[in-house]
């Protein structure tokens, strides 16, 4: 991961909110949080913060403008796998690279 620009979460629900949680206290301070983000399919979650970070939620459609080819998408709920992967790949103009959690 050290080659990714930023490390996408997609959902902001538990399993996203207790992962960063522990990256935070593993690292303390060390951890720079600019090299996270958060993402939901859910507009009411935009412009809320996760629980004990300072990670900014953003809606799918305005995600789109941010992502680069050089993030890498974690996707928290492998359910969500096949619509989030067709989503980005219909919507992006590169292939980008997701990883799913278990």
């Amino acid at each position: 991961y050290d080659e990714a620009e930023k490390l996408w979460f997609w959902g902001a629900a538990r399993k996203t909110v207790m992962i960063l949680h522990h990256f935070t206290e593993y690292y303390k301070l060390a951890l720079d949080f600019s090299k996270f983000g958060c993402v939901d399919q859910n507009n009411f979650k935009e412009n809320k913060y996760l629980p004990s970070t300072k990670i900014k939620v953003l809606f799918a459609k305005n995600f789109l403008r941010k992502v680069k080819e050089n993030d890498i998408i974690i996707v928290s709920n492998p359910l969500y796998r096949n619509e989030i992967e067709k989503y980005l790949n219909s919507n992006l103009n590169f292939k980008p690279k997701i990883t799913i959690l278990r």
